[in-house]
């Protein structure tokens, strides 16, 4: 999460200094070289303070109970699954219950013939879900079933 933030920033002065060559305005680009200075040592500093108090990591702790969204599905595979929780139906009968499909851990339990139900819904969505599912187990360290 850290590390995606100190990219994000040093994107934002790497454009900032393509403009300011690109206008040839040499205050704007002594600017942007004091900014890139600045962050270079926020960076360290914060890298040096993680090491020496020994922080965790306080990224989200990620879990099956996450909502759906959470796989990044295509968005034809995710319209079908969100439509298909978002059923009148479904609210009807259980008004204070989010459908078992609205969580990772809800696909993940889910029989193929029940995910193939969904309109709209086929083997290639299926086979996506299922590597989505995988993925999102291996990259936040939760074990399979």
């Amino acid at each position: 999460m850290l590390e995606r933030g100190f990219n994000a920033a040093r994107e934002v002065l790497r454009s900032n200094r393509k403009k300011a060559v690109e206008n040839g305005n040499i205050e704007q680009q002594n600017i942007v070289s004091r900014q890139e200075q600045i962050l270079i040592s926020i960076e360290r500093t914060t890298r040096e303070a993680l090491e020496k108090y020994d922080v965790p990591d306080i990224s989200p702790i990620k879990s099956l109970d996450d909502p759906f969204d959470a796989l990044g599905l295509s968005p034809r595979t995710r319209n079908s699954i969100k439509f298909y929780t978002a059923s009148r139906r479904y609210k009807e009968e259980n008004p204070d219950k989010l459908h078992p499909f609205s969580t990772v851990g809800g696909l993940d339990n889910a029989s193929d013939e029940e995910l193939l139900k969904i309109r709209n819904f086929g083997e290639i969505s299926l086979q996506e879900v299922r590597r989505k599912i995988t993925e999102y187990k291996t990259q936040n360290g939760i074990q399979p079933q």
